[in-house]
């Protein structure tokens, strides 16, 4: 399984809103944020590829780009079907996008499903969808990916809780975020990622969706202090294989 982190930031920095791409027998994306299709062309991973993707919450920073990813979609061509999944709440916003200007004359097929809680067959891949807890106004998901006797977790916003847990117990990589330096209602700091990921009993913890201020520090010492497996500090285009 391979991952390249196409997006590790938010809409306020040099980083790239929130997408990572992941390989198995099957070409997929956990969330497509601002500037994450721009950092495809840049990973030369091709678009036309993606068969699955999957939204974490219905927050832009999140899935903005799924309205350009669609429309370069119609404008060059594709011809297979394309699955998105998304937490409850989310699925009428997706589809409007696939109903603007051109993008309203696809020809491929697709397919928009709210999950929560379930697993999901892509290929031989299996993903495993669990609510977690954000902001109280939405839904979000955290998403297990199993493949080949491996397992990543992808937190995506999430604060530090028994579901996020309970998803990530004993995988070999969890992609945790740790957007502030100080606690925050809806955000894990780094030294609360490294606590779920200490018990959850991860191999490995890679931290992404940082903002300015989570940018800025060290966040992997402050990670580490609660963890005691290897902290990475997520790049744009970095790439990882489990």
């Amino acid at each position: 399984m391979n991952l390249t982190f196409l997006g590790t930031g938010t809409t306020v920095n040099k980083r790239a809103g929130a997408s990572i791409h992941v390989q198995t027998d099957k070409s997929m994306l956990f969330d497509i944020g601002p500037r994450s299709v721009w950092n495809m062309e840049r990973a030369r991973i091709t678009r036309k590829s993606i068969e699955a993707i999957f939204v974490s919450h219905g927050h832009a920073d999140h899935y903005s780009d799924f309205l350009i990813f669609y429309f370069d979609a119609v404008t060059s061509d594709r011809e297979t079907h394309i699955g998105v999944f998304c937490p409850r709440g989310l699925a009428k916003s997706l589809k409007a996008m696939t109903e603007f200007p051109i993008n309203d004359k696809a020809k491929f097929g697709k397919t928009i499903k709210e999950v929560g809680n379930e697993k999901i067959l892509v290929g031989r891949t299996t993903i495993i969808a669990k609510e977690v807890i954000h902001d109280p106004e939405i839904h979000a998901n955290a998403y297990r990916i199993e493949y080949h006797g491996k397992s990543v977790v992808y937190s995506g916003d999430s604060v530090k809780c028994k579901e996020l847990i309970e998803i990530s117990k004993g995988a070999d990589l969890a992609v945790f975020e740790a957007a502030h330096v100080r606690s925050h209602p809806k955000h894990m700091t780094p030294y609360e990622a490294g606590e779920a990921a200490q018990e959850a009993g991860v191999k490995k913890l890679v931290l992404t969706h940082l903002y300015p201020d989570s940018d800025e520090a060290d966040i992997v010492s402050m990670a580490k202090k609660k963890f005691s497996g290897e902290v990475i500090k997520a790049e744009d285009l970095m790439g990882i294989e489990v």
